[in-house]
């Protein structure tokens, strides 16, 4: 993960992810399993020293059994807070 901090305190910052992950998905009588590559963006905004406010997006690309066996993408957005403990810049 990589990321760009910005705002008054630099406690706010824009990023990338890029990885490799391990899917197992089941379908009726039929298993796949495998690697596969996601990738994804994401930014938190600062509230506070410690507190803010986060949004990812997330593609995960792996083979599933009800596809045929072919490769899908997979899409996930996520909004949440986060605390930084100890101490944040």
């Amino acid at each position: 993960m990589a990321g760009i901090p910005f705002g008054p305190s630099r406690n706010s910052s824009i990023f990338g992810k890029l990885g490799l992950l391990w899917g197992h998905t089941e379908f009726g009588d039929t298993t796949q399993n495998g690697w596969g590559p996601s990738y994804g963006v994401g930014a938190t905004i600062g509230i506070t020293r410690g507190w803010a406010l986060r949004a990812d997006w997330d593609r995960y690309r792996f083979k599933l059994p009800a596809a045929g066996g072919d490769r899908e993408n997979i899409d996930s957005l996520m909004i949440g807070a986060q605390y930084t403990f100890g101490n944040p810049r």
